[in-house]
């Protein structure tokens, strides 16, 4: 499996360095083309019969904080790991990291990521202030307050420590362990640990951070218990999730089993009138109904098999240790966090193609919504929640094409319009009417 002895020896971090200020000079362009448009005064006309004056200045003011804010982040945070890189930082932490766990591999392996995350995490957490406390508050989005943000970090560290450490030991001792093959131990054990968080983290991790009960709405509960019925949508529970402790977004989701679903609604989207969350819901069923959710795990379970076996041909390779001045170094970990930096150039074509795909799916999910009889109401939907998020009223094509997976909100709307007598919607409207006949 492992060819390193054959590999040419590769400039590997040299390579990075080029690609990673790059993809920065890339981004930042992207990102100030966005910019621009923010601070465009004028209504798009496409734009003018959808929203208001009032809330396209209102849009305009919270995209354009935002964007601005997040372009000095980035550029702070690239050249944090340039530097980094090209001054060697990582292989003195590592030595570091040595003196405390010594020729233990496993110790060793945990104080170097816990002195890298540390870097990561104070290099970061005043942007993470600034974002909430000032950009959200200053906007009116921001519902968090001091102590449950600090409640929010001290939960997130634990878990880290409680499950995500074990995780690492697990995966340094199976990639030991399995030899050759290993790529494929450590594939499976990936997808028994992803299943068995998906039980876990609804159950037991989710309510560390928000309060779950079930729907209060009677009302609203029957409307959705029906049209889930109709679809033989397998409804187990309905709850509604206090999201607006932490911010005035809006939001919907389900999650669960093929044989066991469960619908969480966010207390701000509960505002809206009972048939545009009924529309909202049908859309989230459209995802249901076309596979979307198995489709993602399949894709994202052949991606992760696919980078594993990658790695089994880096794993050990010399160059890419001596390039980026490990040395003689060949600990899992650190082989883990360097094939993370020459593979992502693959990594972001991947992410690229995934985005396309879900924007996709996205528009066939509105179609579902109207092929249910939800045109109207989801229309409706969508510019009220858009409206109330502040949502982008004037995107870049270009920056929109490369970072959004939910499509802009005019392209929406025209699907949805063009969508109701369209002949694929009767199509749809057929095949979703037979399936109902013959699940009875």
């Amino acid at each position: 499996m492992f060819f390193q002895e054959q590999m040419p020896a590769i400039p590997w971090l040299p390579l990075f360095l080029v690609f990673l200020t790059c993809m920065e000079v890339f981004e930042r362009y992207l990102s100030y083309r966005q910019w621009r448009r923010n601070c465009s005064p004028e209504i798009p006309p496409e734009v003018k019969e959808l929203v208001k004056e009032d809330t396209f200045k209102k849009s305009q003011a919270y995209n354009r904080d935002k964007r601005l804010f997040s372009m000095v982040e980035s550029v702070v945070q690239f050249a944090r790991m340039f530097l980094m890189l090209y001054l060697f930082a990582y292989p003195q932490i590592w030595r570091w990291a040595g003196i405390v766990g010594g020729e233990n591999e496993y110790v060793q392996s945990l104080t170097f990521l816990s002195m890298t995350m540390t870097i990561d995490y104070v290099s970061s957490i005043f942007f993470e202030i600034y974002g909430i406390f000032v950009i959200e508050e200053k906007h009116g989005f921001n519902k968090m307050t001091p102590m449950l943000f600090v409640s929010d970090q001290i939960k997130t560290t634990a878990l880290t420590l409680v499950i995500g450490f074990p995780v690492v030991c697990g995966v340094i001792w199976l990639i030991k362990w399995g030899g050759k093959q290993f790529y494929v131990w450590l594939w499976g054990a990936t997808m028994v640990f992803t299943i068995a968080m998906s039980m876990l983290y609804p159950n037991l991790i989710a309510p560390l951070f928000n309060k779950f009960e079930p729907l209060n709405n009677e009302e609203l509960r029957k409307k959705i218990e029906d049209l889930a019925a109709s679809l033989k949508f397998p409804l187990k529970k309905l709850f509604q999730m206090d999201g607006s402790k932490r911010s005035a977004h809006s939001n919907a989701y389900f999650y669960g089993f093929w044989w066991a679903k469960r619908i969480v609604i966010f207390d701000t989207l509960l505002k809206l009138q009972d048939n545009e969350i009924l529309a909202v819901l049908a859309h989230e069923l459209g995802h249901w109904y076309h596979g979307h959710t198995t489709q993602m795990m399949v894709l994202g379970s052949v991606q992760i098999f696919f980078v594993f076996w990658v790695f089994g041909f880096a794993l050990y390779t010399p160059s890419m240790f001596e390039s980026f001045g490990f040395g003689d170094t060949r600990a899992v970990i650190v082989g883990l966090f360097l094939f993370s930096c020459i593979y992502s150039p693959v990594n972001h074509a991947v992410d690229l193609m995934l985005t396309l795909l879900v924007r996709k799916n996205e528009f066939q999910a509105d179609r579902f919504a109207v092929a249910m009889g939800k045109a109207d109401d989801l229309w409706a939907a969508l510019k009220q929640v858009h409206a109330d998020n502040l949502g982008d009223c004037n995107p870049d094509p270009l920056y929109s094409w490369y970072h959004h997976s939910h499509p802009p909100l005019v392209q929406r709307l025209q699907a949805i319009e063009a969508a109701k007598d369209d002949e694929a919607t009767k199509g749809l409207l057929k095949g979703i009417n037979g399936k109902s006949s013959k699940d009875d």
